[in-house]
């Protein structure tokens, strides 16, 4: 049976935004079961096609030893939901790279797509966790503005052969409009990494990012990342982050000058975790503490922020690098500088935030790559990319 990208998508958000503006529980187990039938079927054909198998065995024969060790070092101590969500960044990719899906994505889906996490905003943002509803952080179903904004750049991922080089700065227009400088300077970055070449029209972009980034500081726009990346940049150079680690939050709002301190959250949860893993046995360094424990051994009982680290510490030094390896293969074979620079926003960001837990975004980006990387997108369409 054929599988279509965005009709999985637009129905995993709308499960999510059913079962966050009722909170019934149901619905959520509705959500998940759909998800985990979905990562199942894609593996089914992952597993069935010889063109996999020829071309990425040797990934796929690490992949499994990796993850066996994993449950068999963990026995009992392994959350199938998390199990899932990591494997499903493998299948996705496969999948898509073996899908007989022509293009990516038509504008009607991606409008219904933009429009689903709206429907929310009239009447606030709602993200129902079980027990509470969180409300300040949060963006529509989405729990922080961070997660929202990786939403949008994958979905701005996959109409890159439609939007052509526009993508670029409706991806900085979507970072901006939902107010998240971190991963604007993702974006910045990314964008430098593929792009800026010793040349007249690189001179160019670098002049207008100076003339914008000096326009959004005296506006007030950079405000708060003045206010919060100072103060931890000059803790981090004279104390280092083990002293950090090592403050409570009452020496660190005092030192700050403010009770935003989301970087020293993570510096102090990141130290932390890592020292727990270096400290583990060799059965846990090679396979980890099992899929959804690094939220259950550590003081924050919160998963890292950090997507590298929960997978080395949950997973092992063996699955990050298949992880690190998968992704090395995604930018090697995306087709054109504009979707290697949207990709690398998500590899860049998912150094300081949970991007695994994020199905409906995974499965834009994953699946996404994995379409790209089959090589038969339209020339005309990749060629759009640049201007003139």
């Amino acid at each position: 049976m054929p599988w279509r990208l965005n009709w999985i998508v637009i129905i995993n958000s709308l499960m999510m935004l059913l079962y966050h503006a009722t909170g019934n529980g149901a619905l959520g187990l509705v959500g998940n079961a759909f998800s985990a039938i979905v990562v199942i079927y894609l593996l089914f054909n992952v597993l069935t096609s010889p063109e996999i198998l020829s071309r990425y065995g040797a990934l796929l024969i690490l992949l499994t030893v990796a993850l066996a060790g994993t449950l068999i070092v963990n026995v009992g101590k392994t959350d199938p939901v998390d199990f899932l969500k990591y494997m499903s960044l493998y299948v996705l990719f496969f999948a898509g790279t073996i899908s007989p899906q022509r293009g990516i994505m038509g504008w009607s889906s991606a409008a219904v797509l933009l429009i689903i996490p709206l429907i929310l905003l009239p009447i606030g943002s709602r993200v129902y966790t079980g027990s509470t509803v969180l409300e300040e952080a949060s963006f529509s179903y989405f729990q922080t503005r961070n997660a929202a904004t990786i939403y949008f750049t994958a979905l701005i991922f996959c109409l890159v052969p439609i939007l052509g080089w526009l993508a670029i700065p409706i991806q900085m227009l979507s970072c901006l409009l939902l107010g998240k400088i971190g991963p604007m300077l993702a974006s910045s970055a990314a964008v430098a990494v593929w792009n800026i070449r010793p040349n007249l029209a690189s001179l160019g972009v670098l002049v207008g990012g100076a003339v914008i980034g000096a326009v959004a500081y005296f506006i007030g726009l950079l405000q708060r990342a003045v206010d919060v990346i100072g103060p931890l940049y000059r803790d981090l150079f004279l104390l280092g982050p083990t002293v950090i680690g090592l403050m409570s939050y009452g020496e660190i709002v005092r030192r700050a000058g403010s009770t935003d301190v989301s970087g020293y959250f993570r510096i102090k949860h990141w130290v932390e975790i890592w020292q727990i893993y270096s400290s583990a046995g060799l059965d846990h360094i090679l396979f980890g503490y099992g899929p959804g424990q690094s939220k259950l051994i550590t003081t924050a009982l919160l998963v890292p922020h950090n997507d590298y680290l929960r997978v080395l510490v949950e997973f092992g030094v063996f699955n990050l690098i298949c992880f690190l390896t998968l992704l090395i293969i995604i930018i090697l074979r995306l087709p054109s500088k504009i979707t290697k620079s949207l990709f690398t926003v998500y590899v860049i960001y998912s150094f300081t935030d949970n991007m695994i837990d994020n199905f409906s975004s995974m499965v834009l980006l994953f699946a996404g790559a994995g379409l790209y990387a089959r090589g038969n997108i339209l020339e005309s369409d990749i060629q759009r990319e640049e201007p003139a």
